[in-house]
């Protein structure tokens, strides 16, 4: 031990002190009582050996017992007057002197280390438990929820907090897994956490509900920590929580506040768009003059905020809606056709759709969440493959809403109008009521013009259309056979001699026949088919999805029922026949013009051939009919 002025007045200090002090009683009991006690003072230079061993360790020992052989030499020599001489004794008793020393002094320095190193653990012991104590008093007074669980989820600790925040008892919490409690929705994503923190891949927070013990479900943040044991391996987790359900709530306000003005600033947006494509198809319907072209330009603005509709008018007497405009492509039309039938020929029961059919005071609107099931209650009887196939065709899909409106005139229900699409909204129902109103409004106008029409095109004698009435018709006709590949065929009918029968019983009798004729063969033909007075004693007959043959067995029963009926005229009974020409739509001759020209063709050869007869068009190269170059001669 290296001395200074600091450590000598320590507790090693007075050690030091109080072996001078023995050394020096040493010293003088020596001297005094040698010549009397020498055995005496050689046990007190062992036990001086030995305590300053004792005292100050085996390095003092071994120096105590150096300096008191040293002063034993000394003293010896002095008191016999250098007549001393050094002897075995006094050399064995200097080395025991050596031996005693250093082995009391190096117990002594083992004591003292074993000592040192028990009050340095029992601080330690002592300072932990005060950290331990501090450290729990914190974590009693934290509000974060503390749990350590092993790899399984098994908790091993559980905080007073979590304790109290989740409700649960510490056996209640300790007989399961901590995932015991997690909402269900959340518990399968929170476990697959749990296990990427074990694994060391996914350490990130999470958000969670929790459901508590009293029955209230809160939102939990969490973050896991992952304790290893000495070899590396994953031991456990500390898990440590917070609630977050004021955050969460708060969040969730700001989210649905986001999205409800976001929805108000769509809606208006749609809105302007409705109103402006009102406003477009105000403008448009008030110059068109026909239906197709109202229904087309509805059509053209409904398709532009991406919503599709088919336009029904009602059949009161049979109780069904007749599909009369639907806003799809020549294309789709034409597949649903194929598969449902055509326009004409589909018809729906007027209890198969949502809006009830009611005489007078039609009911509102009506919004369909899916338009998919809608089209299941209406597409009852189609086939499932079908039904698919017929959605596809229309743009129907599982998220496609749906809409219907009527259409009145007057209180009186006449139709329906249905729209659908993806981004149609229950609040659209306002714009599109107005669509409705605008449509019924145009419809009317429209029915009034097409009245006007109708009598321009209308034969004042016989009450059939006219010629300009067949041109207008028939071209119309044979563009839709064209487009969707459907059989058409023409009829040109002419009266025998009956320019006999203006001579003989002048032209009010003629009249009277021609009006009975053309009665007569109107009520033989089809409503869908086009009957036509050509000019003088001549008809048209247009025979709609009509192919060669069939037409020729509806011109055959014609020219029997006019042959086999006879006419009251004027007082008197008279008998007529026909010559008919028959010809078909064909990819040689695919238009009108070329059309009547066959069948005028096949007419000349049915009065060569001596008349009442029903001649079919061939196409082959014949001169031209000498009664086109001069009508009105014998030939008639």
């Amino acid at each position: 031990m290296r001395l200074t002025r600091h450590n000598l007045f320590t507790i090693e200090g007075n050690r030091i002190w109080l072996l001078v002090v023995g050394y020096l009683f040493y010293t003088a009991a020596f001297y005094f009582l040698h010549p009397f006690t020498g055995e005496v003072l050689l046990g007190m230079g062992f036990i001086l050996a030995a305590f300053a061993g004792f005292l100050a360790g085996w390095r003092f020992g071994v120096m105590g017992s150096m300096v008191v052989g040293l002063l034993n030499l000394a003293l010896l020599t002095l008191t016999r007057r250098g007549d001393y001489y050094l002897s075995l004794k006094d050399i064995i008793y200097g080395a025991g002197l050596l031996g005693v020393g250093f082995i009391t002094g190096f117990n002594s320095d083992q004591k003292q280390v074993i000592e040192r190193e028990l009050a340095a653990q029992r601080k330690l012991e002592k300072n932990l438990r005060k950290s331990e104590e501090r450290l729990r008093r914190i974590n009693d007074q934290l509000n974060d929820l503390i749990c350590f669980v092993d790899v399984n989820g098994y908790p091993s600790y559980i905080n007073p907090a979590a304790i109290r925040t989740l409700g649960y008892s510490r056996d209640e919490f300790f007989g399961e897994t901590v995932f015991s409690h997690i909402h269900p929705d959340d518990r399968e994503r929170v476990t697959r956490r749990f296990a990427g923190i074990v694994n060391e891949v996914d350490p990130d927070r999470i958000h969670f509900r929790y459901q508590c013990r009293d029955g209230r479900t809160i939102w939990l943040e969490a973050i896991g920590t992952l304790l290893k044991d000495e070899q590396g391996r994953a031991e456990e987790v500390i898990l440590t929580c917070r609630e977050i359900t004021m955050y969460m709530e708060s969040e969730a306000r700001m989210r649905q506040l986001a999205e409800k003005k976001q929805a108000r600033v769509d809606a208006l947006a749609r809105a302007n768009a409705m109103f402006t494509a009102l406003a477009n198809v105000s403008s448009k319907i008030q110059l068109a003059t026909t239906t197709d072209a109202i229904f087309k330009a509805l059509g053209d603005e409904l398709q532009g905020l991406n919503i599709n509709f088919m336009i029904m008018l009602l059949k009161p007497d049979a109780g069904e809606f007749a599909p009369q405009y639907l806003s799809l492509s020549p294309e789709a039309i034409g597949r649903l056709e194929s598969l449902l039938g055509s326009q004409e020929s589909f018809l729906l029961p007027t209890k198969s759709l949502p809006l009830k059919y009611i005489s007078n005071n039609p009911p509102p609107g009506v919004y369909v969440e899916s338009a998919m099931e809608m089209a299941q209650v209406v597409l009852t009887e189609v086939a499932e493959n079908t039904f698919e196939q017929v959605c596809r065709d229309a743009n129907i899909t599982p998220r496609t809403k749906g809409a219907y409106l009527p259409l009145s005139e007057k209180n009186h229900m006449t139709g329906m109008l249905s729209v659908w699409g993806e981004a149609l909204r229950r609040t659209d129902m306002t714009g599109l009521t107005l669509f409705a109103n605008q449509l019924e409004a145009a419809l009317e106008s429209a029915k009034l013009y097409t009245d006007l029409q109708q009598l321009s095109i209308q034969d004042e004698l016989t009450g059939i259309y006219n010629r300009r009435g067949f041109y207008d018709l028939g071209r119309r006709e044979v563009e839709r056979s064209l487009r969707y590949n459907r059989p058409l065929s023409l009829l040109m009918v002419d009266m025998d001699f009956f320019k006999l029968v203006n001579d003989r019983y002048r032209h009010v009798a003629g009249d009277r026949l021609l009006r009975l004729v053309a009665r007569r063969m109107h009520s033989s033909l089809r409503e869908l088919d086009i009957i036509c007075r050509y000019g003088g004693d001549e008809f048209v007959v247009i025979l709609v999805e009509t192919d060669m043959d069939t037409a020729r067995q509806v011109a055959e029963r014609l020219r029997l029922m006019v042959a086999g009926t006879q006419f009251e005229v004027e007082g008197h009974t008279l008998s007529l026949s026909t010559s008919i020409g028959v010809a078909a739509l064909s990819s040689r001759h695919h238009t009108l013009e070329a059309l009547l020209e066959d069948a005028d063709e096949a007419l000349y050869q049915s009065k060569q051939k001596g008349r009442n007869q029903v001649t079919l068009h061939t196409p082959i190269d014949t001169p031209a009919p000498q009664h086109l170059v001069n009508a009105g001669g014998d030939m008639k």
